[in-house]
């Protein structure tokens, strides 16, 4: 399409009514404010505003789109796998290119991912010679920083080698990770296996409260009240750690764990001797504590 076509059709629309129409409207207005004279005043004025706001739209509206959607189709061309270009202009003609049936080979993965297998195959050998897998586990979690099983091994393992104070910041970084993806189990184990350094792995108040809940979900009542405790000093919502000391305290009574869900009872009355019910958990440490009203 040649300039001339498009002017001709660009001419054809309801634009073209634009300056005759800011012709009258300038010569009314200028016609109310000024006279006769406004009005012949008008006629240059709307004349040259209703031009140039019809070369506006032609040159940016018009003309541009047109190029865009001329680009944008010999880009089409050029993409298309299996198909060459014979020519140029509106009349080009294509013809497929010849496939041999072969396909180059797949470009090689930047890092291997970590099977299951050898997931723990590494982890017997963490637990045999921790130093020397330690290298092996370091080069995994470098290639692969967002794997919680990793991490977790990674930490577990420098506990193993004595580095005390990395192990208790990876595993910061692991049990954080794998609550985030939901992989509790990992956060658990982690947790478990840095117990004894429990203090010094350092989780936000939400983490610790999810990873509460898990510890109630595998029946670990004291690690859940302590999770309930810490989230608790960390500066966590008051009402839902009160909420996970209660939850765990009902499993340990289904359980039949009296002594141990009257004291997690007791504990989250402390914490709150006025809330909406605090009654009920009285009742509660009452009847546990009392064998007359089991």
């Amino acid at each position: 399409m040649n300039e001339l076509e498009r002017l001709v059709r660009a001419l054809a629309r309801p634009i073209v009514w634009l300056p005759p129409l800011t012709v009258v409207g300038a010569a009314i207005t200028f016609g109310k404010m000024f006279g006769c004279v406004g009005v012949l005043l008008a006629l240059p004025v709307g004349t040259a505003l209703g031009i140039g706001m019809v070369w506006f739209w032609y040159a940016y509206v018009v003309a541009d789109r047109s190029d865009r959607e001329e680009a944008f189709r010999d880009r089409v061309m050029r993409d298309l796998r299996g198909v060459r270009r014979l020519g140029r202009g509106p009349g080009r003609l294509v013809e497929p290119i010849a496939f041999d049936g072969s396909f180059p080979p797949p470009a090689p993965a930047r890092h291997a991912t970590a099977q299951p297998d050898s997931l723990r195959d590494m982890e017997t050998r963490a637990t045999s010679d921790p130093a020397g897998a330690l290298a092996e586990i370091e080069a995994l979690a470098i290639a692969q920083p967002r794997s919680a099983p990793i991490a977790a091994l990674r930490a577990r393992t420098l506990l193993a080698a004595g580095r005390v104070s990395e192990a208790c910041g990876a595993a910061s970084e692991a049990v954080q990770m794998a609550v985030l993806v939901g992989d509790v189990d990992t956060a658990t184990t982690t947790m478990v296996a840095l117990w004894s350094r429990r203090e010094s792995v350092s989780l936000d108040p939400a983490t610790v409260l999810e990873l509460g809940r898990a510890f109630v979900d595998r029946s670990d009542l004291r690690r859940a009240a302590w999770c309930a405790d810490r989230a608790r000093m960390l500066g966590g919502d008051l009402p839902r750690a009160r909420a996970l000391l209660v939850t765990a305290a009902e499993r340990g009574e289904g359980a039949g764990e009296d002594d141990l869900a009257a004291r997690l009872y007791a504990h989250a009355l402390e914490l709150d001797p006025s809330s909406s019910d605090a009654a009920n958990l009285r009742e509660r440490v009452a009847r546990l504590r009392d064998p007359k009203q089991r």
